[in-house]
């Protein structure tokens, strides 16, 4: 929304060589919203002109933000992937992590883990899962692990 404008403004004219990086998680929004968003808002210029590098934390194979959201073709140059960010520990031990949330619990028991970001999706997103749990309790006994 243009709040880095100055301070990116000052950084390209600053006599200190500064190379400056926009981080982004993969999935911002749906593509036509992110779209129409950047576009109003001036990113792609912003882009274009300011950042040296784009780092993704995502994988290009999962989500492909340079042709999802129309980055264009040089600019699309300044991805890099990162992978996913994650506490390599806990990835290892996946297996534990599971069995803990469903110790004592009967060998049908479902783990549902739902996890969500930033932006407005995340309240609608939470709220009717929460809404729908019951019904889904009548069919399938589960653990509910909600990440925020």
């Amino acid at each position: 929304m243009g709040e880095l404008l100055p301070a990116l403004e000052a950084m390209k004219h600053s006599r200190i060589h500064t190379q400056v990086v926009l981080g982004l998680r993969d999935i911002l929004d749906g593509p036509e919203v992110t779209i129409n968003r950047w576009r109003l808002e001036g990113a792609y210029d912003a882009i274009e002109r300011y950042y040296a590098r784009i780092l993704v934390f995502g994988m290009k194979d999962v989500y492909d933000i340079a042709e999802k959201y129309q980055i264009p073709e040089g600019d699309a140059r300044k991805v890099f992937y990162c992978g996913y960010v994650t506490n390599l520990a806990t990835a290892n031990n996946a297996h534990t992590i599971r069995a803990r949330y469903l110790a004592g619990k009967p060998i049908d028991t479902r783990l549902i883990v739902v996890m969500a970001g930033g932006g407005a999706d995340a309240y609608p997103m939470m709220s009717t899962l929460l809404d729908a749990l019951p019904k889904v309790l009548q069919n399938q006994q589960c653990v509910l692990a909600v990440i925020t």
